[in-house]
């Protein structure tokens, strides 16, 4: 079984699911990336349970709909419904041979649009983070040194 996906300007992905689990988002971590700024970083999960595939909305800003119908939590697909993430079109579809596929050749990661910033801009946003966390603690601790003193202050000028 594979996923295509074919987003607004018509350019098409192939993925074929070896995964029994797949997450689909903004996110580096997602085995599906779709770059589009109204995805979220984890919008959706499809799932593969007892022959049955079922793709799962994950709290998602803009949605998930599967033949044009907007879902809450997870859902049956079947090959050929249209699975609508923001601009993109996903559609199940299955292949000769899918059943003798027993173990993947490889880990399968594959971007939408090829973005040579996006590493650049995850490193820059963890870059961020950290800054933002470090400033935090020197922050507290600057306070806790200055509440230090006062009280030290306080204790010695006595009643």
């Amino acid at each position: 079984m594979k996923l295509i996906i074919e987003d607004d300007e018509g350019r098409r992905t192939v993925i074929p699911l070896y995964r029994d689990e797949l997450t689909i988002g903004r996110a580096e971590h997602n085995v599906v990336r779709l770059h589009e700024k109204d995805v979220s970083r984890k919008h959706a999960r499809l799932v593969r349970r007892h022959g049955h595939v079922y793709i799962e909305d994950l709290g998602s800003l803009t949605g998930v709909r599967v033949n044009g119908q907007r879902i809450h939590g997870r859902r049956p697909v079947h090959e050929g419904d249209l699975i609508e993430i923001s601009r993109y079109d996903l559609i199940l579809e299955s292949g000769p041979g899918d059943a003798a596929l027993e173990k993947p050749p490889e880990e399968v990661t594959t971007p939408i649009v090829h973005d040579a910033g996006s590493r650049a801009d995850a490193r820059e946003e963890v870059t961020r983070r950290v800054v933002r966390v470090a400033t935090i603690v020197l922050v507290v601790l600057l306070a806790a040194a200055v509440v230090a003193v006062l009280w030290l202050r306080a204790l010695r000028a006595g009643p």
